[in-house]
């Protein structure tokens, strides 16, 4: 059985070398360091879903940063690596 990690790691790798293969990108492409990923009970999908596919409309009234920090709050994460994640997230938009 493959780890979510090792999926995510194929995931980048066949993409960015498929975007720089058909040079959809004026530079190379690479992601971002590292991901977060959370699992959802069958009761969350739709609702999950529905955020996916606003996010454009919900950046128009919230910052990312906002959105993050809303997220982790409501959810009561402390896991240190989640918020060392936030803090990598703001200073990449900040920059």
């Amino acid at each position: 059985m493959r780890t979510i990690t090792d999926v995510v790691k194929q995931v980048k790798g066949n993409t960015s070398h498929w975007i720089n293969l058909n040079d959809l990108t004026e530079e190379k492409f690479s992601w971002e360091k590292g991901f977060v990923s959370f699992s959802l009970s069958n009761d969350d999908v739709h609702k999950t879903f529905i955020a996916i596919v606003s996010q454009k409309s919900i950046h128009e009234s919230i910052s990312v940063l906002e959105e993050i920090d809303t997220l982790i709050t409501a959810n009561g994460i402390t896991d240190p690596g989640l918020l060392n994640f936030q803090n990598q997230a703001a200073d990449q938009i900040l920059d």
